[in-house]
This record gives C-alpha cells, structure tokens and sequence, in this order.
C-alpha cells in the first residue's frame, strides 16, 4: 500500500474526520397493496414517483427513513 492509500484508510475510520463522507440515507418504501421495498436510496425513491406519474395513478404510498443499526 502506497502512503496515500493508509492515508486514506485512517481518515476514512476516523469518526473525528471532517473529511469522512456521510453514510447515505436509506428509505423503506410501502407500497399501496403492502409490499415493501427495504434499502432504497433517496434517488429509487424520486425514481418510483417519477414512473408513477408517468405511467400511472399514484397511489397512497409511504417512504420511511430507515435507522441505523450500528
């Protein structure tokens, strides 16, 4: 490993890091009938809608933030 690459490591597990990136929003999607889609980004989300409209009625549907576990 380069100097660069351990670098980039230890920033990366450095909870104090201002360079740290942000760990991306997860939603579960719950669809009119029930079904859920678990694990969908912010953009999946924006995605369905955008479908929805285009090709259909939007029904009643809901897109919760999922917590994290860690």
């Amino acid at each position: 490993m380069t100097p660069d690459q351990i670098d980039e490591i230890e920033t990366y597990n450095d909870p104090n890091s201002c360079y740290r990136s942000e760990p991306e929003l997860l939603y579960t999607v719950t669809l009119p009938d029930g079904t859920q889609l678990t694990h969908q980004t912010q953009d999946d989300v924006m995605a369905y809608v955008q479908d929805e409209l285009e090709f259909g009625i939007l029904e009643d549907f809901k897109a919760v933030r999922e917590e994290e576990n860690e």
